[in-house]
Order: structure tokens, then C-alpha cells, then sequence
């Protein structure tokens, strides 16, 4: 169960409570230990379970464009953990991100080296999607030089191509529920942030994440 589907599900029982509460005029029972059994024929019970909400990608995901400090920037921002993803808007391969709100500022190349920076490259576009600005990231969103966003799966997936010595290589970059994904475009070193968390993943790795 995701961090989302977690308080979701958390703030629907408090008001299930409180409305049972203003009803019967008394406290309502907890149910945190214990779910309701329902009656299935046959002389057998089954316990009853709280169906889960379906948390999208899209509903976690707003974006929006705007100047920064070498132009123009496509920003992506993660609503549960603050994690946001800056795209120069006529450049590809490489990005800037930070993995949560107020997190150190990144840049990763298109072959994967990660070096700190000092600031957001887009601060204003960032703060207007913290605080509720922007759209959501839906499929077909164009992003500038990074193509336009398709579904793929549970995730929104950016893919490019990128030129390296050795010839052209597709880089990647996946939305997910929880965080983003970068396959890089060698696949050598590829980045992870889930819930807030930052972490370096290998080729096979990424591909277990993705498939």
C-alpha cells in the first residue's frame, strides 16, 4: 500500500467515525485491530476489507513552465513529498531534481554523474507548483525538447534520444506513484527517488522497477 492510499484511507475512517459519533451520540468502536466479517452462504464468514482508493500517477503529479536560470524549464512537482524534476525546456538527457522539499538540488547528466547545485534552476516555477499551481501531468503534456509525456504502464514515461561517442543512446525518464526514475542513456547509473528517498540503481534494477 502506497504512502498516498495509506492516508487516504486513514482520513476516510476518522470521518466515518466522527459521523458515527454525531449519530448514536457515543464514541465510535475501533476498527484498527479488527475488520467486520461478512456472511458468504455455505455456513462460512469472510472478513470484509476496506477497498483501496486507485491512486494514479497523474493525481500526484502537477507541472508547469516558466523562466529559470538558463532559460526556459518544464518542472515537475511531486505533491506527497515535494520531490520536483526541472527540464530545460530546448535541452535533453540531462536534468535538475531534488528528491523532497527542501532537499539538496541535483543535476544528473545523461549518462548518469550526479553533482550538487546550489539552488533550483527554476525556484519561482517550484514554489507556484508547492503551493498549488500548475496542472496535472497527463499524458500527452509537451515538455519542450523532451517530447511529449505517454503512458506506459502505471507510470508517465519521458524518452529521448541522446547522442554519446558511441553513437545515439535512449535515455528515460519515468513518473511513478511514489517518485520518478531516470534510466540514463549508457543504463550504467540510473536514479531512484521513492517516498523522498534518493538512491543510485543499476540496469537491472531499473528494469525490474519498470516492467
Amino acid at each position: 500500500m502506497s504512502e498516498a492510499q495509506m492516508k487516504f484511507l486513514e482520513e476516510r475512517r476518522r470521518q466515518r467515525g466522527s459521523e458515527a459519533q454525531q449519530a448514536t451520540g457515543e464514541a465510535p468502536p475501533d476498527s484498527s485491530h479488527e475488520l467486520g466479517q461478512r456472511y458468504t452462504g455455505y455456513g462460512s464468514f469472510e472478513a470484509q476489507s476496506e477497498v483501496l482508493p486507485v491512486i494514479k500517477t497523474e493525481d500526484v503529479w502537477t507541472c508547469k513552465c516558466g523562466d529559470g536560470r538558463l532559460g526556459s524549464y518544464f518542472v515537475a512537482f511531486h505533491k506527497p513529498s515535494g520531490a520536483a524534476v526541472e527540464l530545460l525546456q530546448d535541452t535533453v538527457g540531462g536534468f535538475s531534481f531534488q528528491r523532497a522539499r527542501g532537499s539538496q538540488i541535483k543535476y544528473c547528466t545523461p549518462l548518469g554523474s550526479i553533482q550538487d547545485e546550489n539552488s533550483p534552476f527554476a525556484p519561482s516555477v517550484i514554489q507556484s507548483l508547492a503551493n498549488g499551481g500548475g496542472a496535472r501531468l497527463l499524458a500527452g503534456t509537451d515538455t519542450g525538447a523532451w517530447g511529449n509525456v505517454k503512458d506506459m504502464k502505471q507510470n508517465l514515461v519521458l524518452k529521448v534520444r541522446v547522442q554519446e561517442r558511441s553513437g545515439e543512446e535512449c535515455a528515460e525518464l519515468h513518473f511513478t506513484v511514489d517518485g520518478f526514475i531516470f534510466k540514463s542513456a549508457s543504463g550504467a547509473k540510473n536514479v531512484l527517488v521513492k517516498r523522498g528517498e534518493f538512491s543510485v540503481i543499476n540496469l537491472d534494477e531499473f528494469h525490474r522497477l519498470v516492467r
